[in-house]
């Protein structure tokens, strides 16, 4: 059995056999999108090995601003524009649907109708494509 102990969050394995046993365990099978990533904590009488689930791309950061996007479609635009933060700017030749939201100059607007963004339907001079909201 190895032993060992647990330094700055670090595993150091005792070549001496000094130390607490440490105990690994099997990874459990991660969630789609998700990885398991490996940790340690000391339980008082041994180390144990413990396992988290993290997101595969990102953080949970990364993971919490993803979902918050996919549910920003969904708010009213009273509520939308106290989080602004969540739709992207505006693009010239992407392709937008009606109740599309975007950024333009730090404002936010509503599509009124589906269209692909040319230069001169700018969102802040558009009034037949763009409403600004707020």
């Amino acid at each position: 059995m190895l032993t060992g102990e647990l330094i700055g969050g670090a595993l150091v394995v005792s070549p001496d056999g000094a130390g607490k046993p440490i105990v690994e365990t099997a990874a459990p099978e991660a969630p789609e999108g998700y990885e398991m990533k490996p940790s340690w904590r000391d339980d008082g009488t041994r180390i144990v090995q413990a396992w988290e689930a993290v997101p595969v791309e990102g953080g949970v950061e990364d993971a919490v601003r993803r979902l918050a996007k996919m549910l920003a479609r969904d708010l009213t635009d009273e509520q939308a524009v106290t989080v602004k933060a969540l739709y992207g700017e505006w693009v010239v030749g992407a392709e937008y649907d009606k109740a599309d939201r975007a950024l333009d100059g730090g404002d936010l607007y509503r599509c009124k109708k589906k269209h692909t963004a040319l230069a001169e339907w700018r969102p802040s001079t558009d009034g037949e494509h763009w409403e600004k909201l707020g």
